[in-house]
């Protein structure tokens, strides 16, 4: 009578662990090489980009509070003669 061995038989979570582990490391090998460079050139494009809005921010900020200050001085009352 034919026996399978155990291990080929068993897909169990020791299987999956396994597997799941081997596919790690064949993408290590191949995506790493590719990965560095592009993270570093996503680094600089977020930056680029994080320091614009930043920009932005501010000035919208400024242009509230030069607004809130123009609205306040609007309804103060005015020196009389």
């Amino acid at each position: 009578m034919l026996r399978c061995k155990p291990e080929l038989t068993d897909f169990g979570p020791s299987y999956r662990r396994r597997a799941f582990h081997e596919a790690q490391q064949v993408a290590r090998r191949h995506i790493a090489p590719w990965l560095k460079p592009e993270q570093e050139e996503a680094e600089k494009e977020y930056r680029c980009v994080a320091f614009a809005v930043r920009g932005d921010g501010q000035r919208v900020s400024e242009e509230i509070d030069e607004c809130r200050r123009s609205r306040a001085g609007a309804h103060a009352p005015r020196p009389g003669p």
